[in-house]
């Protein structure tokens, strides 16, 4: 007995489509064209983030009013004053920065001023108007810091921490500023160098760290940040130390290149990519003493100029920027003419900064895809660019248009045609979009939903996974995961396991053999196994032997010939016993059935019965947990061989999910009736250890001798190396089968026959004590009733030889009888094995197992489910087609309804021959409902190119034909409880209702009986309806309403027809009656109700709004109501009878009444005739019903 509301309760691979047709003429061109959304996003350009990172001395010793100028001038062409904005299509308005600016500062050690906190101060992020911030409105900007000199900012500037500044920038920008996310433009830096970082005791290492700072930053922190590669210019007055220092760093930060001149006898040329030097493994070269480049040996290989530094040839790898000038800083900053001596080609960074790009982080870069769109030099897009198809666009990609900046390949920049292309990106004369290169592709939503299963679309720029439009159904509480399958060529991995105990020798032997062998032949098609499908075996074959013990031969693989079966028969010989378990290990252990891409299939072939309980019931343990196995399930089919038991076999493809059991006397099953091995299972899992040590405790405490006897039967089971917990290790499971066996043997000695308990009658008693064993064995077999060791049992001798070493009569030796022993509970049936009586009909029945695997889809169970619901609407199937934007619902192949829906649904797609698929669907593949099969049409549309997914899900449901019929237990929920309820015990909710403890039949399954609370009288009255999560429950019809004269409880307090008690409660105006004609109805509040003998008149009305239900109430009394009024006592047979209802909890209060109206001497006088005219007469029970 269960009480009420403790009712019993999935990485997927997007994978290779193999063997996809072309479906020609399965799409006209103009259904293509409707559903085909756009392949980009316009104008998403996005402009970078530029933080200008320097020290105090860029602004000391003689720049003055040089170096603010000079980045004042340059910063004001790049931003824009006003309110930056986008247009539908992502183009900004003119208002918009090219650059977003910000300014950090490092500096020494000193901490005294507080305006530059050690070790940088981020004095202003890039932000829009960044510009502005740091040339006229903010508090850092250039001007005033070139005219302090720097000194009133950071002193003791000439301790330039750069290495600390830099992480510490890092770590700010990303942690701070940015968080975690990946940003949504690129993030770029500028670093002005003037001197060599300097040391002291304090700050140590500052070159060295430095460089690695720049390594790290560029290689995005092991992959946790976004790509920072360092660009880096030196001032005017830089020394030959600081403008080396300056190249190193910029090689270092991945935007220029160096040589090291030692190792090339001295001399060294940077742009000879055999002398380039990888700058960050240069740093952390080692030899036997340690680091080799110190801090010490960096300084003194500058000071030697043993570095050869330069930029790269690209335009967004400049090397470190070196001037004789500032007015040549200037022109290599913003692109204006350089005038005067400069070196080599200006570098024009700041344009070359508005080419730089994000790549969208779900878009990977080898499918980077940009278009380009507007002008090239102030000309339009044309042939001549390369545009192909006139829309004023070109297509570039990495390696012809674009590269990437740093190694990680997260930004990169347009090259085609030189910085000149860029000029007027931002501008809104030209615009830039990333073409999503998955379009229309399924993917992963990866949302937590329970439909993941999604369609790349392009959105701001952006690869964006989405959900397929009217895809929202299948989240539902009562569903699991929806199942993603490959479809096309998708052979199944079959693993045989063929019985060789000793009973197959001779004719059996060679007959397995050669149908082995000849369906191996028959599944064979050719070495190899194309993409298109060809040489591919119908299924993917594989034979292992069993007996006592296990012979592996070979696993479940592609080109399983007939040579290779025989051979394996040759290598084996039967001998040896049944084992079960062994053949369900092998099964569990083969790595080929461990494939997640394809369905997997174990076949057990066996000639024979255990002849131990403990290897069947293993056996089904083991494949209880085998079907269900996360993310590559097996199902199991039996086959038996002229001889055997074939209720075990049964039980054996039952347990894999391809048969099904029941408790049934008369020999027959139906879905309504199951009880899977594998809910037995559980029980045991949960149960077994509570059970076995309530039985020792209680031998020790009352029957020591008989719990020597125990202890007996577990140490020689234990020497055989069967352990006590061994059920809970998944091995072996004896102990719960000992503790039954020897329950039932004790109670036959002690009471009688231990088959003809009731337990649902007589369920024993837990706490019996010696005095009274029989009701705490009686309890024992009870408690294991629902186990699998129940059914399936080892035999026992009870016999009366009282053992020598126990000195007591009292004892009698229980011992295991060791013959073929193995059975089945007569009353517990299954189905599903097949049966061969010959090779011919043994090759035929294991061939129609695996011709039917074909387009055949495993499916993920709830948790508790053994098998999907028999109501074909919990399963779903869906075709997805992203071609075409949409997914179909696939029907099963007995809802004629939804075929024709799923025919009309194929035709508005327009695919071809739609109407041949009038009779198609999907049907269960096995008696145990733990897969699906398509139609064999049907099965080859998947093979298509239009179909590329296919996803099942499992839902919980209802019995249909349940839900909406009557049931009377609806669950209350009383104040005060009494603490352990028994069958009858009352109590009362905090309004007034009253509750009673009963039994009645569980909601999910009618044949086991639950206790609860419920609700009594008119509110007990309910009909059976199925909650969120797809069970069962009685859900209340009927509210609570004021007594009318009817033999009912109206208001659910525990009494009928108590009508004195409306005065006190029911005193609304909506509740009230009007008119002399329904007098009789209330009896003037008087107890004086009375029916004809056994009457009770019908409850009418239905919940829904209380005084509409009341009006309700009220019409079907004045209709059908016999009950009436009375006066006095009565003699004869008008009498009031107790209530013939199940629902009502008590008998008319007070004694029968006469038979009257409500007028003359009877009627209310004084207060009571006051309130009854303001109650019957105010408002009429003829009202308005719209609440």
């Amino acid at each position: 007995m269960r009480t009420a509301g403790a009712s019993t309760t999935q990485g997927q691979k997007m994978g290779n489509q193999r063997f996809k047709q072309t479906l020609l003429g399965a799409v006209t061109l103009g259904t293509f064209l409707a559903f085909a959304p756009s392949a980009h996003a316009d104008g998403e350009w996005k402009a970078p983030d530029v933080t200008i990172l320097l020290g105090a001395d860029i602004f000391s010793g003689g720049q003055t009013d040089k170096s603010g100028p000079m980045l004042n001038t340059t910063i004001s062409n790049y931003w824009e004053d006003g309110a930056c904005t986008y247009d539908q299509n992502g183009v900004p308005s003119s208002d918009c920065d090219r650059l977003r600016f910000g300014l950090t500062m490092f500096r020494g050690p000193n901490t005294s001023n507080n305006i530059c906190p050690d070790p940088i101060a981020p004095l202003s992020p890039p932000q829009e108007d960044g510009g502005g911030q740091l040339t006229t409105g903010g508090p850092y900007h250039v001007a005033q810091l070139q005219s302090d000199a720097g000194d009133l900012y950071c002193d003791d500037f000439k301790q330039r921490t750069l290495g600390e500044a830099m992480l510490e920038y890092r770590d700010n920008r990303f942690n701070n500023e940015l968080g975690t996310n990946w940003p949504d433009r690129p993030q770029l830096t500028l670093q002005l160098i003037k001197n060599l970082p300097q040391t002291n005791n304090a700050t140590q290492d500052q070159v060295r760290e430095a460089l690695l700072a720049a390594c790290e930053l560029y290689q995005g922190n092991g992959g946790q940040h976004l790509s920072l590669p360092t660009w880096v210019m030196t001032s005017p007055l830089a020394d030959a130390d600081a403008e080396l220092f300056g190249g190193m760093l910029a090689a270092a930060g991945g935007t220029g290149q160096c040589c090291y001149k030692p190792a090339f006898a001295g001399s060294c040329d940077p742009t000879d990519s055999s002398q380039t030097l990888d700058m960050c493994e240069h740093l952390l070269e080692q030899n036997s003493s340690g680091i080799v480049h110190t801090e010490t040996r960096l300084r003194s290989d500058i000071d030697d100029a043993k570095y050869n530094c330069t930029a790269t040839g690209k335009p967004a790898a400049p090397g470190a920027m070196k001037h004789d000038k500032f007015s040549d800083m200037k022109c290599n900053l913003q692109g204006s003419p350089c005038s005067g001596n400069h070196p080599g080609e200006p570098a024009y960074l700041w344009p070359v900064f508005s080419c730089i790009q994000l790549r969208p982080s779900n878009i990977p870069p080898d499918q980077l895809s940009v278009e380009y769109c507007g002008e090239i030099d102030g000309e339009p897009i044309d042939a001549s660019h390369g545009d192909k198809d006139g829309d004023g666009c070109i297509t570039l990609t990495p390696g012809n248009g674009i590269e990437f900046v740093d190694e990680n390949k997260n930004l990169y920049y347009v090259s085609q045609g030189g910085s000149s292309l860029c000029q007027s990106i931002g501008s809104g004369d030209s615009t830039i979009n990333v073409n999503c290169p998955n379009l229309n592709e399924l993917c992963d939503l990866n949302d937590g939903s329970q439909c993941t299963l999604g369609q790349y679309q392009c959105i701001n720029n952006r690869q964006v996974c989405e959900r397929f439009p009217g895809n929202d159904s299948c989240d539902s509480a009562a569903c699991g995961q929806e199942q993603v399958h490959d479809v096309g060529l998708v052979q199944p991995n079959v693993q045989f396991v063929v019985d060789r105990s000793g009973s197959m020798s001779g004719n059996r032997w060679t007959s397995a053999e050669q149908v082995t062998e000849n369906l191996a032949t028959w599944s064979y098609e050719g070495a190899g196994c194309e993409d298109d499908g060809t040489y591919c075996d119908k299924v993917r074959l594989g034979v292992h032997f069993w007996s006592s013990y296990p012979a592996y031969a070979y696993g479940a693989q592609e080109d399983m010939t007939g040579t290779m079966i025989d051979d394996a028969y040759d290598d084996n010989a039967p001998s040896g016993g049944t084992a079960f378990h062994v053949a369900a290990q092998q099964l569990r252990d083969e790595a080929a059935l461990q494939d997640s891409t394809r369905p997997n299939a174990g076949i057990f072939v066996t000639d024979g019965a255990p002849d131990q309980a403990f290897t069947t019931r293993e056996a089904v343990r083991l494949l209880c947990d085998l079907k269900t196995r996360s993310g590559s399930p097996v199902a199991t089919y039996s086959v038996g061989y002229q001889d055997g038991n074939q209720q075990l076999n049964s039980l054996i493809a039952a347990a894999g999910g391809t048969g099904s059991c029941c408790f049934a006397s008369d020999g027959t099953c139906d879905t309504e009736r199951e009880a899977s091995p594998c809910e037995m299972y559980r029980y045991e899992q949960d149960n077994g250890q509570r059970i076995v040590n309530e039985l020792e405790t209680w031998l020790q405490t009352y029957e020591p001798v008989w719990y020597a006897g125990w202890r007996e039967i577990v140490d020689s089971h234990a020497a055989r190396g069967h352990t006590k917990d061994s059920y809970r290790t998944g091995t072996v499971a004896d102990d719960l089968d000992m503790a039954l066996d020897f329950s039932m043997f004790a109670y036959a000695n002690l009471v009688g026959n231990p088959d003809n308990i009731d337990c649902d009658s007589n369920a024993g008693n837990p706490n019996a004590t010696g005095s009274n064993p029989g009701a705490f064995y009686r309890y024992m077999i009870c408690e294991m009733e629902d186990t699998l060791s129940y059914v399936v049992r080892q035999r026992y001798d009870w016999g009366n030889d009282r053992a020598e070493e126990y000195d007591s009569s009292e004892y009698t030796a229980l011992k295991r009888v060791q013959d073929d022993s193995a059975f089945l509970d007569n009353d517990y049936v299954c189905t599903g094995s097949k049966f061969a009586d010959d090779e011919n009909a043994l090759y035929a029945e294991l061939q129609a197992i695996l011709s039917s695997m074909e387009c055949t889809y495993p499916l993920s169970l709830l948790d508790g489910m053994d098998s999907a619901p028999q109501f074909t609407d919990a399963t779903r199937v869906k075709l997805y087609v992203p071609s075409l934007g949409t997914v179909v619902d696939v029907p099963h192949t007995d809802d004629t309804d939804a075929q024709r829906d799923f025919k009309d649904e194929l035709c508005n797609l327009g695919i071809a021959n739609c109407a041949s698929y009038q009779d198609d669907g999907w049907s269960f593949s096995n008696e145990g409902r733990t897969s699906v099969k398509l139609t064999p049409e049907l099965c080859d549309l998947t093979k298509t190119d239009l179909v590329e997914q296919l996803t099942t899900q499992v839902c919980r449901m209802c019995d249909p034909d349940l839900v909406g019929t009557s049931c009377d237990y609806v669950a209350c929920t009383p104040s005060s409880p009494p603490s352990n309820p028994t069958t009858g015990d009352t109590a009362y909710t905090a309004d007034g209702e009253m509750c009673e403890f009963t039994e009645f039949p569980c909601a999910d399954n009618p044949d086991d009986t639950c206790s609860g609370w419920t609700k009594t009288g008119r509110c007990g009255m309910g009909a059976y309806a199925c909650d969120a999560d797809g069970f069962p429950y009685c859900e209340q019809v009927r509210s609570r309403m004021p007594e009318i004269c009817n033999n009912v409880d109206d208001d659910c307090d525990g009494s009928i027809d108590d009508l004195s008690e409306n005065l006190d409660e029911w005193d609304e105006p909506q509740y009230s009656i009007a008119g002399e004609e329904y007098d009789g109805w209330y009896c003037s509040y008087r107890d004086t109700c009375t029916c004809p003998p056994g009457h009770t008149d019908s409850v009418g009305g239905t919940k829904a709004d209380g005084a509409d239900e009341f009006t309700k109430m009220m019409e079907h009394q004045q209709q059908y109501g016999e009950c009436q009024c009375g006066e006095g006592m009565v003699s004869g047979e008008n009498t009031a009878y107790e209530p013939t209802r199940t629902w009502a909890p008590s008998k008319p209060e007070g004694e029968p009444q006469a038979a009257c109206s409500a007028a003359g001497d009877n009627a209310p006088t004084g207060l009571g005739a006051a309130i009854a005219a303001l109650l019957f007469g105010l408002v009429g029970w003829r009202r308005r019903r719209d609440g």
